[in-house]
């Protein structure tokens, strides 16, 4: 056994802890800590310094949350799920039936959730920035999990002072294709199906692991642009991001490798021209369907791109539901495995099928 403290974190006044407690190992994830104890599992979230933003306490009968701030007694029920990530590893726990609404229809691929939706079993809340905080109140939830973000920050107090039990997620921060999905044990926990998370992460890591064994060490790598235009400028993911990461793991040389940011990176359009006439593969990344006809005919310049005229294109719509949604941001989360997959496939010349792909497809 060892005591972990973590700075800046505060505990309710309660006897729930009753023993020093056991940090349970995470091989990816960053941006969250676990600790167990006897009665109760600590959830850190944390930041890219690795300090604690918020930490939460989760319990299982017959223990309680009774005089302990920031505590949830599992396994969750009655919850409000604002992004389809949190979605997707809820799905995936088995837990479906626990949501009782959503940010947006977009989010909705769960054959499920469309149907409690149709039903009108499923409340559509709104946007952080536009929550519909009446309806939020009346349904009770048992948790919020939303993303950590300004705008979350900028309504915290508010949702507090309404009793709205909050879970922000710093999930969308991880660099780590591998550690996004292991947040599946950050929700197995609060739905009490952690053995059933491990077990899933594991399958995932597996066959994630395999496919970069095979392809990362490739001798000739094939040079990859990637991103999305907009109103002149050119949006590509960073060198340190998490698409730049699965780039790397399927042996492509990615343009901007040398980049430190993890997150996205913004060049003149006249740039990325320069770039874009360098690289053999073009991945345009964007968050709905990707209409490439009028992308040519805004920047004609991409025209003369290699990867163009060579039809060595893909986009991350494969996998667009109903509403218009984009898969790739929701179940995607939970699939880094399959989306490497495509990525090695599009980059194999010659012998891609593009009905094989999920996540991705040729526009051209």
């Amino acid at each position: 056994m060892i005591i972990i403290h973590f700075a800046g974190c505060k505990r309710g006044e309660s006897d729930v802890i009753t023993s020093a407690g056991d940090t349970l190992r995470l091989s990816y994830a960053e941006r969250f800590r676990m600790v167990d104890y006897d009665t109760a599992t600590l959830l850190a979230v944390m930041d890219d310094r690795q300090q604690v933003l918020q930490q939460y306490w989760a319990t299982t009968p017959p223990y309680s949350c009774h005089g302990v701030s920031d505590c949830f007694e599992t396994p969750l029920q009655n919850t409000v799920a604002m992004t389809t990530p949190y979605l997707a590893i809820i799905e995936a726990l088995g837990e479906t039936r626990s949501v009782r609404a959503v940010s947006s229809v977009l989010n909705l691929y769960n054959a499920t959730l469309t149907h409690l939706n149709e039903n009108g079993d499923i409340t559509v809340l709104g946007s952080t920035k536009n929550l519909d905080q009446e309806q939020l109140v009346a349904l009770d939830p048992g948790a919020l999990f939303v993303p950590y973000t300004q705008a979350v920050l900028d309504l915290h107090d508010k949702l507090i002072e309404l009793s709205i039990p909050l879970l922000s997620i710093t999930s969308h921060q991880e660099a780590h294709p591998l550690g996004k999905a292991e947040w599946l044990k950050f929700f197995g926990v609060l739905f009490d199906r952690a053995p059933k998370a491990d077990s899933i992460f594991r399958g995932i890591e597996t066959s994630y692991l395999q496919t970069k064994e095979r392809y990362q060490r490739r001798h000739d790598k094939p040079k990859v642009m990637a991103g999305y235009a907009r109103r002149g400028s050119w949006i590509a993911p960073g060198g340190k991001s998490y698409f730049a990461r699965l780039l790397e793991d399927a042996g492509a040389d990615y343009v901007f490798a040398e980049n430190g940011d993890s997150g996205n990176i913004t060049l003149s359009f006249e740039r990325a021209h320069e770039i874009g006439q360098q690289a053999d593969y073009l991945f345009f990344i964007s968050m709905g369907p990707v209409k490439w006809e009028l992308v040519r005919d805004r920047e004609p310049l991409i025209n003369e791109w290699p990867s163009v005229t060579q039809g060595n294109v893909f986009s991350n719509d494969g996998s667009i539901n109903a509403q218009g949604g984009n898969d790739y941001w929701g179940k995607g989360f939970l699939a880094p495995h399959v989306i490497l997959k495509d990525l090695v496939m599009a980059l194999d010349t010659g012998s891609v099928l593009t009905d094989s792909l999920v996540y991705f497809r040729k526009p051209i």
